[in-house]
């Protein structure tokens, strides 16, 4: 449903001659890669109408940081003590 109001809401490219070199690939792959940090694999699939995950990862340009993001995701620094959480402990302590 979104990719086919996608579809009306953007003019055709052969409606302008300043963007003969923009296609409907060219908006579905700038769609798909800036939905991909966002959304699981499969869900891109259905949002681009693919009927292969091969398709859908042609689309996908993965950035070093949102592999690095994902990566610190597992192992979260521990946060900065405030000024709350040390009275807390305090309490706690004695």
């Amino acid at each position: 449903m979104l990719l086919s109001f996608c579809t009306y809401a953007v003019p055709s490219p052969a409606s302008s001659a300043q963007s003969s070199d923009i296609t409907f690939h060219c908006l579905r792959d700038t769609y798909i890669s800036r939905l991909a940090p966002y959304c699981a694999v499969p869900t891109l699939m259905v949002l681009a109408r693919h009927r292969s995950l091969n398709t859908t990862r042609r689309y996908l340009h993965i950035e070093e940081r949102h592999l690095r993001q994902a990566v610190e995701r597992l192992n979260p620094q521990p946060e900065e003590p405030t000024v709350t959480r040390i009275v807390e402990g305090l309490h706690e302590s004695l």
